[in-house]
C-alpha cells in the first residue's frame, strides 16, 4: 500500500470518529517546505502531529529534525505495506521512545486517545 493511500484511509477513519467530531484534522501538502509532518490533529488548544511511513519507508533527516522539535507533540506512524498493522512512535522524555504495535483499528483508537488526553 502506497504511503498516501494508507493516510487516505487513516485520514477517513479519524474524520469520521464520534471523539474527534470537534476537532480540526489538516493534511498538509505543502511541497516547498520540507519535513512537515503530514498531517495534524487539533482539538481546543492542543495540536498533535502525524508522519506517515510505510515500511520499509524511513524519516528523512528533515523529518527527523522537526519530529524531535515537536517532541512529544508528534508521532511517526509506521504502516506495513499491505496496511494490516501499525506502530506509533512517539518521542519520550523518559525512555526514548513509545512504540505500540497495533491493527488499523487499534491505530485509530491510539491516535484518538493520544488526541483526547494530550
Amino acid at each position: 500500500m502506497q504511503e498516501s493511500k494508507f493516510t487516505q484511509k487513516l485520514l477517513k477513519a479519524l474524520r469520521s470518529h464520534p471523539q474527534l467530531h470537534s476537532a480540526v484534522i489538516f493534511k498538509h501538502n505543502d511541497r516547498s517546505t520540507r519535513g512537515i509532518p503530514d498531517f495534524s490533529i487539533s482539538i481546543g488548544v492542543r495540536t498533535l502531529w502525524f508522519e506517515v511511513k510505510v515500511n520499509p519507508n524511513k524519516l528523512t533527516k528533515i523529518q527527523n529534525y522537526f519530529i524531535a522539535k515537536l517532541n512529544l507533540g508528534a508521532s511517526v506512524i509506521y504502516s506495513s505495506p499491505s496496511g494490516q498493522w501499525a506502530a506509533i512512535v512517539t518521542p519520550s522524555r523518559s525512555i526514548g521512545t513509545d512504540v505500540a504495535h497495533v491493527t488499523f483499528r487499534e491505530l485509530i483508537e491510539v491516535i484518538v486517545e493520544r488526541c483526547i488526553n494530550a
